[in-house]
């Protein structure tokens, strides 16, 4: 009768389940690698506009912030002047214009994807650019939730607002589209937005008011980043922008300039 020596049994043995082992871990980490890219694809436009933490550097370390009023004016869907009144959340949050059901697919592996986000109402003041919407849906939409380093309940602001996919809230990018108003015009961090002109609120409402007739909208996908003076130049030096949070700055959303934020 023929036998399997003991010892070459035990090694067939040992390299099956080692093997089995790292099936299993391969499949893991694909599983893990497929849901962070439906995370960041989910709702393209909130993704844009709002700083998310844990995906690396955040929107405001690679897109440059806004040169100008009018720049400012025309990669935006509607400014205002207001006071937040109210913050609700966090919420947790399936993608937009998604339902569970999309995700029962077996390929998801029960997994639903969710945002966490607060709401930000904001008691408008003035509207200096109107998008036909923003009076009926006044609401701030930031991912994350609510933290002593955002705006708080009675801080008035000049905001620069994009309308999100559900036309019923919008979203910011990094602190130059929340500008303080009391002692000159400032980022939300306190760096000066650096426009030519605005040297105070009555100056910055009248070069909006300036700009918005001159309106043409700038797709995010527009937006010039921060190293386009290197690609155009080639002069190896990365441009100096005025705004937005460098390394170690907070932003509205409190994510840090550099790192996974909050």
């Amino acid at each position: 009768m023929f036998s399997i020596p003991t010892k070459s049994l035990v090694t067939f043995l040992a390299a099956v389940m080692l093997l089995t082992v790292l099936i299993i871990v391969g499949c893991q980490a694909s599983d893990q690698n497929g849901q962070a890219e439906m995370n960041q694809s989910a709702a393209p436009w909130d993704a844009d506009r709002t700083l998310h933490s844990g995906d690396g550097y955040p929107i405001s370390m690679i897109k440059r912030p806004p040169q100008s009023v009018q720049e400012m004016v025309n990669r935006n869907h509607a400014i205002v002047i207001g006071t937040i009144s109210a913050v609700s959340g966090p919420k947790e949050e399936l993608p937009y214009g998604k339902t569970e059901e999309d995700f029962q697919d077996a390929k998801y592996q029960g997994y639903v994807p969710r945002d966490t986000v607060a709401y930000y109402d904001i008691a408008i003041e003035e509207v200096l650019m109107d998008d036909g919407n923003i009076l009926a849906h006044p609401r701030l939409r930031l991912s994350g939730a609510h933290n002593p380093k955002r705006p708080q309940v009675g801080e008035r602001f000049l905001f620069t607002l994009g309308q999100n996919p559900d036309s019923r809230s919008y979203g910011i990018v990094a602190d130059w589209d929340v500008l303080t108003l009391d002692s000159g015009v400032r980022n939300f961090d306190g760096t000066s937005p650096g426009y030519t002109g605005v040297t105070d609120e009555a100056s910055l409402v009248k070069a909006i008011r300036e700009a918005v007739p001159l309106y043409e909208f700038m797709p995010f996908s527009q937006w010039p980043t921060r190293f386009a003076a290197v690609e155009e130049d080639g002069d190896g030096e990365e441009p100096s922008a005025p705004g937005g949070p460098g390394d170690g700055d907070v932003g509205p959303t409190g994510d840090t300039g550099g790192g996974s934020g909050n």
